[in-house]
């Protein structure tokens, strides 16, 4: 009869087990995937480009942003000049010395104001050329002036000639109040429109 054999050990040691194990696992994927080398430069490549241009994307709309209502600031700036100037015309022309002081004293205003509305345009890293701020010069107005002085005339001419200038200059500095987001340049634009209101422009009331 025969005897049942007793089953014979395993000959592999635990070590060799978990060796084999191991080696049947997936092995972790690296970045970029687990192609060649390659497919991973590749992928690398591609996704620093998309990177580039979400970057170059968000700073060209914050620099548009930055620039946003410089052009009323432009316009604002040259227009202040010319008035400027014609007020110094008034200055020195007038046979008063009543209006004249007063144009004086509209000179000088308008110079302040001029320099800050430049700090504005400074602040949005926009330019402002000679020529942007001759936009508004009308040399019409030194003959209209001359001839008014001839025929004695000149504080009249001048008179209702500011009167319209202000006008126009209160309508530019609302133009360049609305176009504004930023909340410094909003409160320094108020600013030049209480002085606008300040100054006694109409000498014919």
């Amino acid at each position: 009869m025969l005897k049942s054999m007793p089953p014979q050990a395993s000959s592999q040691s635990p070590q060799n087990l978990d060796f084999i194990l191991q080696a049947d696992q997936p092995k972790p994927k690296r970045f970029g995937g687990g192609g060649s080398k390659t497919q991973r430069i590749l992928t690398v490549v591609i996704v620093g480009i998309v990177l580039i241009t979400l970057i170059f994307v968000f700073l060209t709309i914050m620099q548009r942003n930055s620039k946003s209502g410089s052009a009323e600031l432009i316009d604002l700036a040259a227009y202040q000049t010319e008035l400027a100037r014609v007020m110094d015309i008034g200055a020195k022309g007038s046979p008063s010395s009543a209006v004249g002081g007063v144009a004086q004293t509209g000179n000088l205003t308008l110079i302040s104001d001029l320099i800050r509305t430049k700090k504005m345009i400074a602040s949005k890293n926009a330019k402002i050329s000679k020529s942007d701020l001759a936009k508004y010069e009308t040399k019409s107005i030194d003959d209209d002036l001359e001839a008014a002085k001839t025929g004695n005339d000149f504080d009249a001419v001048f008179t209702k000639l500011i009167d319209q200038k202000l006008s126009d200059y209160k309508l530019r500095l609302a133009s360049a109040y609305a176009a504004q987001n930023d909340t410094n340049i909003r409160n320094a634009l108020r600013s030049l429109n209480a002085h606008a209101e300040l100054l006694p422009f109409s000498y014919s009331q």
